[in-house]
């Protein structure tokens, strides 16, 4: 017979005490749970190789628990700890459903840490090379670093991010466009999509703005819905099949950005071009895959 524990709290996992005997672990057991029945607590103690697990029926009942198990001096693990368990099994099992999604937002993650703690190692990841003289940036010319074979120049810019809400705002588009197409297609073709997305939003956004200092995988998110909109309308599918309200707020978003309203809310300038060039170029991958199917 299999227990049935949806709708209860694991709180603790009680381990037996090293060296000690069957009916020492029995009566510690036993005083466990006499002290939570006399404080109403409502449990159960599922038997585990190692020790029990400890369940709570009432979640408001849990702190309760967890203190009195601590006055009991009991070797158990808290539901914080649980819980931080329960995350880390979630993102292991994300990354292994999704490779290629988790392999973006992991490297988006490193580059805003770039961008915040080592802002002098930023330079070697940008679309052109820089040095800062006092308040002002200089950039050496592209071909500069081309010349010197630094091609993941073309791509690296994506995965640079200027704060913690242009990382999350990113990822979170990441997350919920790129696993469809990962889904659909693979991960290797995920991959190549954002290279391919990529590349093309920071070119277009040098060759419209010149040279600065741009960054994020915004190109890529829009490279992401112009795929989705235009492969799904050729081919659909049902892990295509995004909200069509969705297509038009990010179309509406990225022509306010084009009017440079949103510059005034925000420090630094939006890289609207290369969100433009993302856009095309999902746009471009999901006629062709579309016909193709």
């Amino acid at each position: 017979m299999v227990d049935d524990y949806s709708g209860w709290t694991l709180v603790a996992r009680i381990s037996y005490a090293r060296n000690a005997g069957e009916e020492t672990n029995r009566s510690n057991l036993s005083n466990i749970s006499k002290a939570l029945t006399e404080k109403g607590i409502q449990h159960r103690l599922e038997p585990r190789p190692d020790g029990v697990a400890l369940w709570i029926e009432q979640k408001k009942q849990v702190a309760e628990a967890i203190q009195l198990l601590e006055q009991l001096k009991v070797s158990s693990q808290n539901q914080l700890g649980v819980d931080i368990n329960r995350l880390g099994d979630r993102v292991v099992k994300f990354s292994l459903e999704y490779p290629a999604v988790a392999v973006s937002i992991a490297l988006s993650m490193l580059g805003a840490l770039l961008v915040s703690f080592r802002f002098d190692l930023v330079n070697h990841f940008t679309f052109q090379d820089f040095v800062v003289v006092g308040d002002k940036i200089g950039f050496y010319p592209v071909s500069d670093a081309f010349q010197k074979g630094q091609y993941w120049r073309l791509m690296t810019p994506a995965f640079l991010h200027f704060g913690i809400f242009h990382l999350a705002f990113n990822s979170l588009w990441i997350w919920e466009l790129g696993r469809r197409i990962e889904t659909l297609c693979g991960s290797r073709y995920l991959l190549i999509f954002i290279l391919f997305s990529g590349v093309a939003a920071n070119l277009t956004q040098y060759y419209w703005s010149g040279p600065s200092l741009f960054g994020g995988m915004s190109g890529v998110v829009y490279g992401l819905l112009g795929y989705i909109w235009v492969r799904h309308r050729l081919s659909p599918h049902s892990l295509l099949a995004v909200p069509p309200g969705l297509i038009v707020f990010m179309l509406v978003w990225l022509v306010i950005g084009m009017t440079g309203v949103l510059n005034l809310f925000i420090s630094g300038n939006i890289a609207n071009a290369a969100h433009v060039g993302g856009l095309i170029a999902g746009i471009a991958a999901g006629w062709w895959a579309g016909r193709v199917r």
